[in-house]
């Protein structure tokens, strides 16, 4: 193997694909997220194209507005500050309001996502993998590397192997498992 995409597993170059799609949701998805998250303007347009060049993934858009119910200026100042990294008045304007409105609109949103409302980048940067980037991921890679026989541990199926692995590992840091 020297490298080149052609010389890449045929399960691996799937992976990737489909860690494209996670990346790009579908443009009327993408539309009816931004409504949804009650966005215009400059937010919902730096949103769309930070979509499309793949700084932000459109099911972490999706996450954001469905499974953790960020809204309007919320959502943007989240989005715009901690996810793209714009600045305090760049964010402000793009969202049509003032700077300290911006603030206490990201410290509301990151409250809303159990984040401390001072969380610094990286406690935030930590959230968005785990969060918004890691459960897409995984379950493709669930989907794609699931194995056809036993895991090591005895146990039938990758899903099932692996929820087992994880209650383990909840179960040794004291951490409760559903």
């Amino acid at each position: 193997m020297d490298g080149h995409p052609g010389d890449l597993d045929p399960v691996v170059r799937r992976f990737f694909a489909r860690l494209d799609e996670s990346r790009r949701v579908p443009a009327a998805e993408l539309e009816a997220l931004v409504r949804l998250g009650d966005l215009d303007g400059e937010a919902a347009g730096a949103i769309r194209a930070a979509v499309a060049d793949g700084r932000l993934f459109g099911a972490g858009v999706r996450d954001l507005v469905g499974r953790h119910a960020l809204r309007g200026r919320e959502l943007g100042a989240f989005i715009l500050r901690d996810v793209l990294g714009r600045p305090l008045g760049e964010a402000a304007r793009a969202l049509g309001c003032d700077a300290r409105t911006v603030h206490r609109r990201l410290a509301a949103a990151r409250t809303r996502l159990g984040l401390p409302a001072d969380a610094g980048t990286a406690v935030v940067g930590q959230w968005i993998v785990t969060e918004l980037i890691a459960p897409p991921v995984r379950a493709m890679q669930l989907h794609l590397f699931r194995t056809q026989g036993e895991n090591h541990d005895g146990w039938q199926g990758t899903i099932q192997g692996e929820d087992r692995r994880q209650a383990g590992l909840a179960i040794e840091e004291g951490e409760p498992w559903p």
